[in-house]
């Protein structure tokens, strides 16, 4: 218990998996720490719900929704890059990715999106109402590969800011988009909780971790999202683009976990899940 505690795992977790634990392990096995270190690592793994590799995703327009400062941004161009490397690599020629952003209020916003579609030649356009946004879709959507579409941060607090986005997102046709929320992985559960709860409205189909390399603990993620059973599709891990962003991994977060050092050969044997790094 005091090892899943120091990782920031929720109690209710803990007690959960504590109670698994007496029901499927010996007493022979209790004893030995190894074994029942590779015990927890495989349930913990068992808990963490994620997203099918698929590089080229079948839908075409991908949504990010979050609050503010959470990498929404960062994220969107390091992942427009990753398919940008799988579309070209297939197709063997240059895809058509178009960017849109709805943050064109925020200071500095539309310059960062401007620098990052100028270095990656991608186009971009600027919507201030889902009725614009609904139209730029329709005149994209059948001569680009990719939409990706950048949402405002909100603050998870206030439901009338959250309310605002939910509009933009819905006036995008629901069998187009896939929506992906942006949290950050550094964040309290409880934090991670209201910001699930809050954006729940704009039907999100994933989370995307970010920040993943600035936090020493992933029992907080794995305990929100386990409960919620909702998949993790992506994981940041750094400020490059596009290198710093992975395929949703195992791997990865129980790495991560801190008194489980001895079994990094179990992990790396076991749960090897991110090759399509």
């Amino acid at each position: 218990k005091v090892v899943l505690k120091d990782n920031d795992f929720s109690d209710e977790y803990i007690n959960i998996l504590v109670e698994i634990i007496k029901k499927e392990v010996t007493v022979e096995e209790l004893e030995n720490y190894s074994i029942l270190s590779k015990k927890i690592l495989d349930y913990i793994a068992a808990s963490i719900n994620v997203k099918d590799f698929e590089p080229i995703p079948k839908k075409k327009a991908i949504v990010f929704v979050g609050p503010t400062g959470v990498g929404k941004t960062t994220s969107l161009f390091k992942l427009a890059a990753l398919h940008f490397v799988h579309l070209q690599k297939r197709e063997k020629i240059k895809p058509k990715i178009h960017v849109i952003t709805t943050d064109g209020y925020k200071i500095g916003a539309v310059h960062h999106i401007e620098k990052y579609c100028a270095c990656m030649e991608l186009s971009y356009s600027v919507v201030d109402s889902p009725n614009e946004l609904k139209n730029t879709i329709d005149v994209n959507k059948d001569v680009m590969d990719l939409l990706f579409i950048d949402s405002s941060g909100r603050n998870p607090n206030d439901k009338m800011q959250v309310a605002e986005v939910q509009k933009f997102i819905s006036a995008i046709d629901k069998n187009l988009a896939e929506v992906h929320l942006v949290i950050n992985a550094g964040s309290k559960m409880k934090d991670i909780e209201l910001i699930m709860d809050r954006y729940k409205c704009c039907g999100y189909d994933y989370v995307i971790v970010s920040k993943l390399d600035e936090t020493t603990d992933a029992g907080n993620v794995v305990s929100v999202l386990s409960k919620r059973g909702v998949p993790i599709s992506y994981m940041t891990i750094g400020q490059k683009v596009p290198t710093h962003i992975s395929f949703a991994s195992r791997r990865c977060i129980l790495k991560k976990l801190r008194g489980f050092e001895a079994e990094t050969e179990y992990i790396d044997e076991n749960y090897g899940d991110d090759a399509s790094l």
